[in-house]
């Protein structure tokens, strides 16, 4: 088979459903995954879980009450959920917040106990960055004492990976997951996978031999495109009007303070050759973002209003 870009290729496993479809209806490969990235000692390792959302609602993929993250829980009542998301579309962090409440809170009903609440452990897998200021692709968010630094409420435990900042560094279990998720094709170079990420990708490339599959996946990533279009548009806009505000509160200073024509005349130039180069970045900005996310150079284009020759020689293809 052939990716989007003519190359052979596997479906790529950070597709929400796909994903679900990996990481969800497997137990070991769950566990592996999990152990991972929570780091448990060996005596708290997990062993075996019980997936509590195996479905997914709604007509895939416009429906909302589509359930594409896995929540599974343990045998001390634990629960863990993972989600994959592949595109920021805004407040990102609060959602994050508000669905760890939901599943804590979900765990009893109304006159019920408190000392019924168990832990509950987010992990949050997502195709861009959220904390500009760290280079580090894996964070842990826990509750502590801000003076002692010591751990309270267990309860509440959120990790962050941020699939862009990930170098492949050692042959540690997350590492060779996420190298699996940034690229499938790519397994072959992992020294010694363990055995889970061996049937991972075995799972993975029966279901990218599947038609039905393949076209479900197909409206997926152009849904997934069309919320990048959206929020880069959005983003865009409000880019155009600062410009325009800007301009104009620049202007009533210049007219105020008595500034020449000819200054005046200059600054309007260099404003205009700012946007220009501002609305080009951001056509650039989102055509990587697109690449990455392994559109066409057809599809970018149209996205983009840049020229296919552009994107060419931007991503250095023949």
């Amino acid at each position: 088979m052939k990716n989007l870009f003519g190359h052979n290729y596997l479906l790529d496993p950070k597709v929400d459903f796909i994903f679900k479809k990996l990481f969800g209806s497997d137990k070991k490969i769950f566990c592996s995954f999990a152990n991972s990235v929570i780091q448990f000692p060996d005596h708290k390792k997990i062993m075996d879980v019980e997936f509590l959302n195996t479905e997914m609602k709604g007509n895939f993929p416009e429906g909302k009450e589509s359930r594409l993250d896995v929540l599974a829980k343990l045998k001390d009542g634990s629960l863990i959920n993972i989600e994959m998301q592949m595109a920021n579309t805004g407040n990102f962090e609060q959602r994050v917040l508000y669905y760890w409440s939901m599943i804590y809170c979900g765990q009893v009903e109304q006159g019920e106990s408190y000392s019924k609440l168990k832990p509950v452990i987010c992990i949050d897998i997502v195709n861009f960055n959220i904390f500009n200021d760290s280079k580090d692709f894996h964070k842990t968010f826990m509750i502590s004492d801000r003076k002692t630094g010591k751990r309270y409420f267990p309860e509440f435990e959120i990790h962050f990976i941020e699939i862009p900042k990930f170098e492949f560094k050692s042959n540690s279990i997350l590492e060779n997951w996420l190298k699996f998720m940034k690229d499938p094709n790519e397994i072959d170079s992992i020294k010694k996978p363990n055995s889970e990420i061996r049937k991972a990708t075995e799972m993975l490339t029966k279901i990218s031999m599947d038609k039905p599959t393949r076209e479900v996946y197909n409206a997926r990533m152009k849904q997934i495109m069309d919320n990048v279009t959206a929020v880069t548009n959005a983003e865009k806009e409000g880019f155009e009007k600062g410009i325009e505000l800007g301009m104009k509160e620049g202007i009533e200073k210049g007219i105020e303070k008595g500034i020449e024509k000819g200054i005046e005349k200059g600054i309007e130039k260099g404003i205009e050759k700012g946007i220009e180069e501002g609305k080009q970045k951001e056509k650039i900005k989102m055509a990587k973002r697109l690449h990455k996310m392994r559109f066409t150079l057809q599809q970018i284009s149209e996205a983009t209003e840049l020229s296919l020759e552009e994107l060419k020689e931007f991503f250095h293809l023949k």
